[in-house]
């Protein structure tokens, strides 16, 4: 839960982020908000929290009540958050999130929160595929997930919701700009946060959150822990066991009329980041070439070469073409450490 349309995971530079800076933060130990009820889940199983039970039965059609059904039964907070819900009108990546139907029932419904949920719940058909196999990239299923949070915090006694508990939790130990606590939310009396977009960033906000993934192990300047381990090593493709799912985005390395677009191999996103492997560009000479990124609405790119270094991207273009880019750097600095061979 942070912020982003195609941006995927810290507190994204003036556009976006999915996953948000404290995704991964525990719910049952933080102190975001109330006084707490003393309940507490563990955070593995906050990944394994389903829509149906957590998402409320508040959505109306008209003046029927309706219910999620089984449609969503089966489905996760982790498949919401891998974007892998088997709710889709194209499994090709784009085409839903650039759709009509995305941008008049859900990006242009922000002062009314039960519209931006239901869009999320029922403008997306159910598929055969197995929920977790199949990407299908919407930010809409960032904004359910919010909703789950902000349920699942409430339960927790943390009454001053989501927003507040990632900044008490998240965003203030990473000492983050104040632009960055304050993420946009529903014009209506919910309030809910737009989860998978809002958060705004400085410079000096993009830097801090770089150095918490690509350096400090997910822990903030006193190497206090702010994300709990386990979604730290699966974000970041260390865990073998939890690997996210294959996508059909694809890369080109050039972008010019004398270069055709060059594609290389898909790549795995993961709890709001991608990640993949640039071992077959020409003259690669790193004997681990994985690197993990995030993205930002409109070509945006955050790339990390874990405790080497951090390549930041700023353009407007809708390109995210950095891999000759990131492919110097790990010449001249080093190959990423601990990403897990397939």
């Amino acid at each position: 839960a942070g912020a982003g349309a195609d941006a995927d995971a810290g507190a994204g530079a003036g556009a976006d982020a999915d996953a948000g800076a404290g995704a991964g933060a525990d719910a049952g130990t933080g102190t975001g908000g109330g006084s707490g009820s003393g309940r507490q889940i563990c955070t593995k199983r906050i990944y394994n929290l389903k829509v149906v039970d957590w998402v409320p039965d508040f959505i109306h059609s008209g003046n029927n009540r309706v219910t999620i059904g089984n449609r969503w039964e089966d489905i996760t907070l982790s498949h919401l958050i891998d974007l892998s819900t088997s709710h889709y009108n194209s499994p090709n990546y784009g085409v839903d999130e650039g759709s009509i139907t995305m941008e008049n029932n859900f990006f242009c419904t922000f002062n009314n929160s039960i519209a931006m949920l239901n869009s999320s719940l029922y403008d997306w058909p159910r598929r055969d595929d197995i929920p977790g196999t199949m990407f299908g990239y919407k930010t809409s299923d960032f904004y359910i997930a919010s909703v789950l949070l902000d349920n699942l915090l409430t339960y927790l006694g943390h009454t001053d919701g989501l927003l507040q508990f990632l900044e008490n939790n998240a965003y203030r130990p990473l000492q983050l700009s104040q632009l960055t606590l304050k993420s946009r939310v529903t014009y209506d009396t919910y309030r809910r946060p737009f989860g998978g977009y809002g958060v705004f960033s400085y410079m000096d906000d993009i830097a801090k959150i770089a150095r918490f993934w690509g350096f400090d192990d997910g822990c903030d300047a006193s190497h206090t822990p702010v994300v709990s381990r386990y979604h730290y090593e699966a974000s970041m493709q260390m865990d073998t066991n939890s690997r996210g799912v294959l996508t059909q985005r694809s890369y080109s390395l050039y972008y010019s009329p004398l270069y055709p677009p060059v594609q290389i191999a898909n790549s795995i996103y993961h709890y709001g980041f991608w990640s993949k492997d640039l071992s077959q560009l020409s003259g690669f000479q790193c004997d681990n070439s994985k690197v993990v990124s995030e993205s930002g609405y409109g070509g945006l790119s955050m790339v990390f070469a874990r405790k080497k270094f951090v390549f930041v991207q700023m353009s407007d273009n809708i390109d995210f073409l950095y891999d000759l880019s990131v492919q110097r750097l790990m010449k001249d600095i080093g190959c990423p450490v601990g990403l897990v061979e397939d």
